[in-house]
């Protein structure tokens, strides 16, 4: 009898997926309901970097990503700034910690996790997610792979000298461990270093299998699936840099809740993923298909127009006014939030011109920041001078916007000390001052009206170079909140814009740099950590500024106890003093995004989320619901 119902259950099961098939296919045939797409633009393109942030980032490929790739071990709690377990993948976990201080931790996974073809995702995904991540065959086709340098035995791994991984043990199909280094520990955000989500070794490496043989993980060819497989540089460069059909911008099987289902450079388009069984709070897509392009400067009037449905990350002046009279004359809502993150003026100081602090102080004194915040962002913008952004809880808590934390006994601590305005140096506009220690460092004017110096075998001339985004509107104010003042002190400025996705190449180094200065607005990862940003001769230094200090002083940051949040933030302004006084980038401005959306979009939070991506999942489009007003008795 149970034999019986069992064939029953298995035959409707059946049935139920047959007609689930031709329901699916029968609405594709129709005409596509304005319920079925939500149309999304930002003013930054996005660069095609959809799999991993290894080759570099840029926060349109952050959203992306956020799309197509879930089930990460850990999740960002917006409401509490820090990392936890995600209870929806991870059905268990354990620490343990050996004589020498290396802590390991043991995860069971939930077995009902699948990939957007059906695949069932096993622990040995996320063994291959971390392989491929900290592989030396990934470092030699260029990609960044120090984000792994915690995790125990990784050096012999990504360099050759053994082809294993120890510091991961593959357990069983549900388990997997990972241990972290002694020297590593404590670690402010040490969940934080369990962030990995699955990745599919059949598509990015097709043949080869994850194995442990009770020493690590590594990946073996196993013959017997009639297929032989291999990983060298030259899969990476084939399976995932390829530009027409690689899993870097064309990422075909994922877990998010979203599948890519085209990318033309400029424009990507997705499908909700069928098999995706919701996020940490229980929600699943409700919106069938996504576009995520670029608007420029006339971003509102599409919005007005009904050619997008949602404005992400509104920052310029003048369309936060227009997106405001937009919302006011009905139709529209929108939703403020503070910025994780800031504009630079990045440095390249490996250039002679550049590679002294001085001359970078003379810069940034000769700049209008003022002048610029107000004419680019106007009420939304907020000047900055260190490397933070007004949305991150550390800035918040030095400026006096927050509360003054409670310690883990539950006592106030003496925060009085903790003062931003007190504590980083700001460098106004002072053309004289900036002469003069132009002329301190060394420089003087020539017969050709150039400040030259003798470095090296050679004279070296302030001929400067900076590369802005293109048509973003930046290039105009630049030149006279700064290239006009520079002129007064003989110092040469030319501005040329540029492609976003070239200015990223120049900026990540990724090709030969022809410039100075590079103008970039990032946002910072949820978790603060700009130690590999400003390591000495480090690969993600991209301003190659060389000061030990700062890189120490970055590390003390790292290594705080988890929870000591007033002791964090004192080692917090202290890197922010010398980032300030070294001046590797200067600050520009952070601010309030504007997030413009029609109120057909019901459901949307970004403020609860930190990114749209994110929140796009437990939105749905449909008419708005109308409150009618109580009746009096």
């Amino acid at each position: 009898m149970k034999q019986l119902m069992k064939k029953s259950l298995i035959w409707l099961a059946v049935l139920v997926m047959t007609l689930s098939c031709l329901t699916a296919f029968a609405q594709d045939t129709e005409q596509e309901s304005a319920d079925d797409r939500l149309t999304v633009a930002s003013a930054t393109q996005l660069s095609g970097r959809f799999f991993t942030d290894l080759w570099g980032n840029n926060a349109s490929d952050i959203d992306v990503r956020r799309l197509l790739h879930g089930y990460n071990l850990v999740s960002w709690q917006e409401d509490k700034g820090c990392y936890a377990v995600d209870e929806s993948v991870v059905s268990g976990i354990a620490a343990t910690q050996d004589s020498e201080g290396n802590r390991t931790y043991t995860i069971a996974l939930y077995d009902d996790l699948y990939y957007s073809d059906g695949s069932r995702i096993t622990a040995a995904d996320y063994a291959f997610s971390i392989l491929f991540q900290a592989s030396e065959e990934a470092a030699k086709a260029g990609a960044d792979t120090s984000k792994t340098d915690f995790i125990y035995g990784v050096d012999a791994y990504r360099s050759g000298r053994v082809d294993r991984l120890p510091g991961v043990r593959l357990l069983n199909e549900k388990t997997l461990s990972v241990t972290i280094k002694a020297e590593y520990l404590p670690d402010f955000y040490e969940l934080s270093l369990l962030s990995f989500n699955p990745y599919p070794i059949s598509v990015i490496a097709p043949g080869m299998h994850v194995v442990d043989k009770g020493y690590g993980v590594s990946l073996q060819n196993i013959h017997g699936d009639g297929q032989w497989g291999s990983f060298t540089v030259n899969t990476v460069r084939t399976n995932v840099l390829n530009e027409k059909t690689g899993y870097m911008s064309h990422p075909t099987v994922v877990s998010g809740p979203y599948t890519l289902t085209s990318f033309d450079g400029t424009t990507a388009q997705f499908e909700l993923n069928p098999y995706y069984k919701g996020n940490a709070r229980g929600e699943k897509p409700a919106i069938r298909y996504l576009t995520y392009t670029l608007a420029g400067s006339d971003a509102v009037d599409l919005l007005a127009d009904g050619q997008v449905d949602l404005l992400n990350r509104v920052t310029s002046k003048a369309q936060t006014e227009a997106a405001k009279t937009l919302v006011e004359n009905g139709g529209y809502a929108s939703q403020t939030y503070p910025r994780s993150g800031a504009s630079f003026i990045y440095f390249c100081c490996e250039n002679p011109a550049v590679s002294s602090a001085r001359v970078r102080q003379a810069i940034a004194m000769c700049l209008d920041k003022d002048a610029l915040v107000t004419g680019y962002v106007g009420d939304a913008g907020v000047r900055v001078d260190g490397y933070y952004g007004i949305g991150q809880w550390m800035y918040q808590a030095a400026v006096g916007q927050m509360a003054v934390p409670l310690n883990e006994t539950g006592e106030n601590e003496d925060w009085t000390g903790v003062n931003l305005e007190k504590t980083v140096p700001v460098y106004a506009l002072d053309t004289d001052a900036a002469a003069a220690l132009i002329a301190e460092d060394g420089w003087a004017l020539s017969a050709k009206g150039n400040m030259v110096k003798r470095i090296g075998n050679g004279d070296v001339a302030l001929n400067l170079v900076m590369l802005v985004p293109e048509g973003n509107g930046i290039a105009a104010l630049m030149q006279t909140a700064l290239a006009d003042n520079l002129e007064k002190i003989n110092v040469h400025l030319e501005i040329r814009e540029m492609p976003m996705t070239q200015l990223l190449r120049q900026y990540y180094g990724q090709e030969g740099r022809d410039c100075d200065m590079i103008y970039l607005a990032s946002n910072f990862a949820d978790v603060f950590d700009p130690a590999p940003t400003f390591e000495v001769n480090g690969s993600a230094n991209y301003t190659r500024v060389q000061d030990a200090e700062l890189y120490q002083l970055a590390l003390d940051m790292r290594r705080t106890e988890a929870g000591d949040l007033l002791g964090y933030c004192q080692k917090w302004l202290a890197f922010q003093k010398r980032f300030a006084e070294m001046l590797p980038a200067i600050p520009v401005y952070s601010n309030n995004y504007t997030d413009v959306y029609t109120d057909r979009l019901q459901g949307y939070d970004i403020t609860a989320n930190p990114s749209w991506g994110l929140a796009v999942v437990g939105a749905q489009l449909g008419d708005p619901v109308t409150v009618q007003p109580a009746e009096e008795n």
